[in-house]
């Protein structure tokens, strides 16, 4: 009897045994599983905060994009097909689950490339810029010479067109010592119009080295006081300031670039009426004197 009541306290004292394993393997068991949920959450967390990380920087780096399309409208296909694919990958992102560990960090892979290339655009345009600075700053230094050089044209012009005017003023042989005589038909000075018979018109050529030398006419125009020019006929005419105009008398004379002494005689052939007469002397289309007389 005594030996079948230890036989019952070893069966009870294995079976405490076996119940107090069994209560500290599910104690085990239990807090073990309670620490794998808290796992599977916290990493849930950190992974859904990576996420809105990503899609943050996505975002940021669209904005980027979009201020580079603005300001360089020359790479804007190329840039707007780099921006058309960041935002497939904010929608991508959007829709990966958060357990889907190796697709986001692909994601963020080809986020961080997309980066890479716009900092290759950035180089680009930086590049380009420093370009332009210089192309600009050549294209001012151009406009610059352009500009001196054509005001240096223009003074160039300028002093020609005076060098050509004094040459064409300096050109003109001047008539010194003009004089206008009324005489009669023995040669003698007369003041009264009815007996007058021809005036004499002297005069010195001056000398000139720059003009011409030769043979060339020297014509005179006498106007009456009532402005009628003295003419034998009205086919007696001469070039001056690019027109035709009558003459009164004409001499041919040889110039040699030295004082020359001349007189040139009008006939009377019309009517003489008393008053102020005005003489003029023109050579080579030039006026070269003038003078005046009087008649009573």
């Amino acid at each position: 009897m005594e030996k079948r009541n230890n036989q019952i306290k070893i069966l009870l004292i294995v079976l405490v045994i076996l119940l107090t394993l069994n209560g500290v393997v599910s104690w085990y068991m239990y807090f073990l599983e309670l620490g794998n949920k808290d796992r599977v959450i916290t990493e849930k967390i950190i992974i859904e905060d990576e996420k809105a990380a990503i899609q943050r920087e996505l975002e940021l780096l669209n904005e980027d994009y979009e201020e580079l399309i603005s300001q360089n409208q020359g790479l804007e296909e190329k840039l707007s097909a780099e921006q058309i694919r960041i935002e497939e990958l904010i929608e991508e992102l959007k829709n990966t689950k958060s357990s889907d560990r190796a697709r986001i960090s692909q994601l963020k892979k080809e986020m961080n490339s997309l980066k890479d290339i716009m900092k290759g655009f950035v180089r680009q345009i930086d590049s380009l810029n420093r370009l332009n600075q210089v192309i600009t700053a050549e294209n001012v230094r151009v406009m610059s010479e352009n500009k001196e050089y054509k005001q240096k044209t223009q003074e160039l012009l300028e002093e020609k067109d005076e060098l050509n005017e004094q040459i064409e003023i300096a050109s003109v042989v001047k008539a010194r010592g003009l004089s206008a005589t009324p005489v009669n038909d023995k040669g003698k000075p007369r003041d009264r119009a009815s007996k007058v018979e021809r005036i004499d018109i002297c005069l010195t050529l001056s000398e000139n080295d720059i003009v011409e030398k030769g043979s060339r006419f020297v014509f005179v125009r006498i106007s009456r006081p009532d402005n009628l020019i003295l003419a034998k006929n009205e086919e007696d005419m001469f070039s001056y300031g690019g027109s035709k105009i009558i003459f009164s008398a004409k001499r041919m004379i040889d110039y040699q670039g030295t004082d020359t002494d001349m007189c040139i005689f009008w006939k009377r052939e019309q009517e003489l009426i008393p008053g102020n007469y005005h003489v003029d002397v023109f050579m080579d289309s030039n006026l070269i004197g003038s003078t005046t007389f009087t008649l009573k």
